[in-house]
């Protein structure tokens, strides 16, 4: 008999998600390093994991494993002995059974799960398939900030007018960690001057806005 798992029946693509692969045999006894996204074989009760062989979907029994971090393992397979054994599995992808990790919890369960899931939203209905998941972490780099000036807004008999005038000599400076409430009744201005101020709309007059 090979060092395959027994199986009575073709396994098939639809019942399996990936977790991972073989990178390279390790040492003389057979081990390979495995490099994993999802550590499901170590929470479950799991006696083999799929290998993709040929096109062909393989389990193999997992006699002993143990894990270098928290993304790679060395894994022994039974029956593979030696290390020139052990190099049929050189990048060769991992896969694990759905029904196998069912038996978890939702809320335990890997994003690597539901690749394949279909999407649907209450309101819209079918938005499609999960194709792929990525768990990398979002770096962004700003570049530093100015040191705003003493008076980073200084208006200089501004005005504003549609079909009439809104407002006209606003003369104001406001300095830097400085407090400012525009307070008045409903279309005296107050949303339209601090529209000038933020550059939204034409004014007339001078308005100096800025770090220095």
């Amino acid at each position: 008999m090979t060092q395959w798992a027994e199986s009575n029946y073709m396994i098939k693509k639809e019942d399996l998600y990936r977790i991972g692969i073989f990178n390279k045999p390790h040492g003389v006894r057979g081990e390979l390093q495995f490099s994993f996204t999802d550590d499901i074989f170590d929470r479950v009760e799991a006696d083999c994991l799929i290998c993709l062989m040929d096109g062909i979907f393989v389990p193999f029994y997992i006699e002993e494993y143990r894990f270098r971090s928290d993304s790679t393992a060395l894994i022994k397979l039974e029956e593979v002995d030696t290390a020139e054994q052990a190099r049929r599995f050189t990048n060769v992808e991992v896969y694990f059974p759905i029904a196998h990790a069912q038996e978890l919890p939702t809320d335990e369960l890997s994003w690597d799960f539901f690749v394949g899931f279909r999407v649907e939203e209450v309101n819209h209905g079918n938005l499609g398939q999960v194709d792929e998941v990525d768990t990398s972490a979002l770096r962004l780099k700003f570049p530093p900030c100015l040191r705003s000036g003493d008076y980073p807004v200084i208006c200089e008999d501004v005005e504003k007018s549609y079909q009439h005038l809104v407002f006209e000599n606003v003369n104001l400076i406001i300095k830097r960690c400085e407090k400012v409430a525009f307070v008045g009744k409903n279309g005296e201005g107050k949303s339209t001057l601090v529209k000038c101020i933020m550059n939204e709309i034409p004014y007339g007059g001078t308005l100096k806005i800025g770090h220095n």
